[in-house]
């Protein structure tokens, strides 16, 4: 199956797009897009295809996407069933890897952010301990805005 080519719409006046994904099942098809995602699965358990990778995830599932990475999460079959009261739910954050200028990843500040920006282009899976760590700090990405939300990022 072809993924389809998925447009982000950014918000204006942001570089980095936030998006509290809540619903019965997860439903973007297989897709790809330009941007950078981050992924952490709140409530929900499937099979999650990235490029050629297929994996399990549940909640605490920490996941980034690189730029035109196919990917697509399928929740089990419970979540498609009617009637159904489970809920599938997620932080994603969809940023340009020129967000911050090209200046920004030439920086030796940032060089260990660059090779893992370079390092999603295959997709990177992280464990639950990292997953829970980096939990709080997206919680609180998500009620931040402006200049505080590039720091906290």
């Amino acid at each position: 199956m072809k993924p389809q080519f998925l447009k982000i719409a950014h918000p204006a006046g942001a570089s980095i797009n936030l998006y509290e994904q809540e619903a019965s099942y997860f439903a973007t098809p297989w897709h790809y897009h330009p941007e950078f995602e981050i992924v952490l699965i709140k409530q929900s358990s499937g099979k999650k295809y990235v490029g050629s990778s297929i994996s399990n995830f549940e909640a605490d599932d920490l996941c980034m996407i690189g730029s035109l990475l196919p990917h697509f999460y399928k929740n089990t079959q419970a979540y498609y069933a009617a009637g159904s009261v489970l809920k599938a739910s997620s932080y994603v954050i969809h940023f340009r890897e020129d967000c911050f200028g090209e200046v920004f990843w030439k920086l030796p500040e940032v060089m260990n952010v660059r090779e893992l920006l370079l390092r999603s282009k295959k997709g990177l899976q992280f464990g639950k301990t990292i997953a829970r760590k980096v939990k709080p700090l997206i919680t609180e990405l998500f009620k931040k805005e402006g200049t505080a939300r590039i720091i906290t990022f």
